[in-house]
């Protein structure tokens, strides 16, 4: 267990910087990224979903031998705005480098920071930073810095696999050891996971995710195809909606919706996340 004040800031308080995210057919009705919600009508109906076990996903994960759909240099850029109306945010998700110990993992972080306007009551400076390995499809590090309102968070966390343990580092440089099961992974390597596999209506897929000394079971549905409409234009998408539980309860009060393109790249372009203190939409406005 991590300390009380690291877990505040952690899965439940501020889900949504460390998922963007966040964080894994084509035709339907649009999706308007401006007011979040999806118009009335029919979309492609996903076929009864039929759950993955986590030793079965990391099977899969390392077995592919396709190309990524991400590679070093590639940058994505977000819009972060609260009650869908007020911008209350930025972030940027980059694929940094390639592990100079030659394991294949990639090093992925995520920057994320309250406008101008918002910091003036709240200030929100957060980056956090990934060791995933895709081929195994295993996080092997995760570090994070948060600034809040002049509160600063630092933890850490080393993930042994094969062990099936990790160690847990909190502000106050307190560590412990904790269990994990195979296929566990961090916040942000939990985006590229869903990106790595292959997306299609119907697929769900449950695994664990540690953050703050705690650790959360993810369960991804992908519930359908639609056509959606942001700033930068249209995409053809898949509906991903996840859930969380933690101890076995679920999270009823943290709900996300993210929008995976169905191209090879498997961008997330749109997100839509419910929290206890309102509702976030996370926009694509930049990718290269």
């Amino acid at each position: 267990m991590g300390d009380p004040d690291d877990r505040k800031t952690g899965m439940g308080g501020n889900l949504l910087p460390a998922m963007v995210l966040v964080a894994a057919g084509i035709a339907g009705p649009g999706v308007s990224a401006q007011e979040g919600t999806p118009p009335a009508g029919p979309t492609e109906a996903a076929p009864q979903a039929a759950s993955r076990s986590i030793g079965a996903l990391a099977s899969e994960v390392e077995g592919r031998s396709d190309p990524l759909p991400f590679e070093v240099g590639e940058r994505l850029a977000y819009r972060v705005s609260w009650a869908e109306t007020l911008e209350a945010g930025t972030a940027e998700l980059r694929v940094a480098s390639r592990d100079s110990k030659g394991s294949g993992a990639y090093r992925l972080v995520l920057d994320a920071r309250s406008t101008l306007t918002v910091a003036s009551v709240y200030q929100l400076q957060f980056q956090c930073s990934s060791l995933f390995d895709p081929r195994r499809g295993v996080s092997r590090e995760y570090r994070k810095s948060f600034k809040e309102n002049g509160r600063t968070v630092r933890d850490s966390v080393v993930f042994n696999p094969m062990g099936k343990t990790a160690s847990y580092v909190d502000s106050r440089k307190q560590s412990s050891r904790l269990a994990i099961q195979l296929g566990a992974q961090d916040p942000v390597s939990a985006v590229y996971l869903v990106r790595s596999l292959g997306l299609k209506p119907g697929l769900r897929v449950l695994f664990p995710i540690v953050e703050g000394g705690e650790t959360y079971e993810a369960d991804v549905k992908v519930t359908g195809s639609e056509l959606i409409s942001t700033a930068l234009g249209s995409f053809a998408a898949h509906r991903v909606e996840v859930v969380l539980r933690r101890d076995g309860s679920l999270l009823t009060d943290r709900k996300m919706t993210f929008w995976f393109t169905s191209d090879a790249r498997r961008i997330p372009v749109l997100a839509s996340v419910s929290l206890p203190f309102g509702s976030l939409l996370v926009e694509l406005t930049s990718t290269s």
